[in-house]
């Protein structure tokens, strides 16, 4: 058998030999694929599966969506294919979008050969698939698919940051060996914001030195930049050109902005509206809400508001809210919450999207103005103790605490997350009723419980000296 291994790399995110392809040798049956795009699948009786695109850009998919458990690093995808000499096939991952590797242009008829792609810094938290493209028109026959994390030489050094800004790696590589210096540098992201100290493996550290140089250990690490928020009272009401500026379009919307406010115009696609100047602070400056004041020239009657789940790439949308139409009396306010228990940590790239029902389809065509984006407190949607039906029922002891604190929960939990006031997550740890909280600076925190049963509730506690 002719074998031609074609190998590229290329910036993506994180996988592993993984739960994602549940079936790669097709020995018997193609179980864990579906065509997609319009790709007709079958199985072939050699044991492979069978892809017909009858146009160009059909797909083979892996079925279903999972995250990569081998967590953050480089995957290898690799697998054999044969055709028509000519035609044309890639491999693809997809991971909240799209990645693809080079083309592949098969070189002799009806032989196998072997397409290899790595796939660089792929994501461990966000779900995802392989996919088989035929990026002609043909006949293909795929076999022995893989999916596997990248060997590492060393350890892996990987840099983080809460939201308030940037970390870079001066000398990124894929694994570092002990004894090696890799120099973090912390930027914020705008004057909202200040590089506070370093996190080391969820602990803080106390470390102020920027850039700070991290001597590797036998051990993978995370290195996370802390931000602290300059203000506690920033303007968060977005009413004049120069600010609602700040909000652009994207995804063939058509944006502008005159004497002090914003007009969208919206041409039938799916556009949307997204703010991504500088991060927001939530918990520091008390924001929980959201007012759109708005005069509504489409037939559109629904909004989605969208942000980044602690400041990962996992978003919060909020749908289905509800906005008059037409020209003659489409003004009103949009009013949204930003729950603090699920909005936390340091946010930017907020985004608002337009649609003409509650599935979120296309816009129709039209005009919306916007006169304010106005983020603020609603004491009713205040930061404090979740009520809790009787079995989901949670104290904490002692409170204040100085070292140890102990959770008490009947259904069990399944992870706790600290935050401190700026809204800066300083500690995860996960399936245990205690935490030791020594290491943190006396003070206010807030405690995010997701117990067995996948309940969030929140609870405050004080750590003393």
């Amino acid at each position: 058998m002719k074998k031609i291994t074609l190998t590229l790399f290329l910036m993506t995110l994180p996988f592993l030999g993984f739960t994602q392809i549940i079936n790669g040798t097709f020995d018997t049956n193609i179980d864990g694929w579906k065509g997609f795009t319009g790709g007709d699948i079958s199985w072939n009786s050699d044991g492979s599966l069978k892809l017909v695109a009858t146009t160009a850009n059909k797909k083979a998919q892996s079925t279903p969506n999972a995250n990569p458990d081998e967590g953050a690093g480089n995957y290898i995808l690799s697998f054999k294919v044969k055709g028509v000499v000519g035609t044309v096939v890639k491999g693809i991952i997809y991971q909240g979008s799209q990645y693809g590797g080079v083309s592949y242009t098969i070189q002799a008829d009806n032989t196998w050969e072997t397409y290899t792609h790595t796939f660089e810094e792929v994501d461990a938290g966000v779900a995802m698939n392989v996919r088989l493209q035929a990026i002609t028109a043909g006949t293909f026959y795929f076999d022995d698919v893989t999916f596997d994390k990248e060997g590492c030489d060393g350890f892996q050094i990987t840099a983080e940051t809460d939201g308030g800004g940037t970390n870079t790696i001066s000398t990124p590589l894929a694994c570092y060996p002990t004894g090696e210096s890799v120099e973090f540098t912390a930027l914020a992201s705008c004057d909202e914001f200040t590089f506070d100290q370093w996190e080391i493996d969820g602990q803080v550290s106390g470390i102020t030195t920027n850039p700070y140089t991290y001597t590797v250990a036998a051990a993978d690490v995370s290195v996370k930049a802390l931000f602290l928020a300059n203000s506690n009272s920033p303007d968060t009401n977005f009413d004049t050109s120069a600010e609602l500026e700040k909000w652009i379009g994207f995804q063939d919307a058509i944006v502008t902005v005159e004497n002090n406010v914003l007009t969208w115009l919206i041409n039938g696609a799916s556009t949307k509206l997204k703010y991504d100047v500088c991060s927001f602070a939530p918990v520091a400056w008390n924001i929980n809400a959201l007012k759109i004041g708005y005069t509504n020239g489409t037939d559109n009657t629904r909004m989605r508001l969208s942000h980044p789940k602690e400041g990962g790439n996992a978003f919060i949308n909020y749908d289905n809210l509800s906005i008059a139409g037409d020209a003659t009396n489409g003004v009103g306010e949009i009013d949204a919450s930003l729950l603090h228990a699920t909005w936390t940590g340091n946010l930017s790239q907020l985004e608002l999207y337009i649609r003409n029902d509650d599935t979120n389809a296309n816009s129709t065509n039209g005009a919306f103005t916007i006169d304010y984006i106005n983020f603020y407190y609603d004491s009713s949607l205040g930061l404090k103790d979740v009520n809790l039906p009787d079995e989901n029922i949670i104290s904490l002891f002692p409170n204040p605490v100085s070292d140890i604190l102990s959770i008490k929960s009947r259904l069990g939990i399944k992870r706790l997350s600290v935050f401190n006031l700026l809204g800066q997550k300083v500690m995860v740890k996960e399936k245990t009723n205690s935490l030791n909280i020594d290491k943190l600076k006396p003070g206010a925190y807030i405690l995010k419980i997701v117990e067995k049963n996948d309940f969030v509730s929140t609870k405050k506690f004080i750590k003393t000296n």
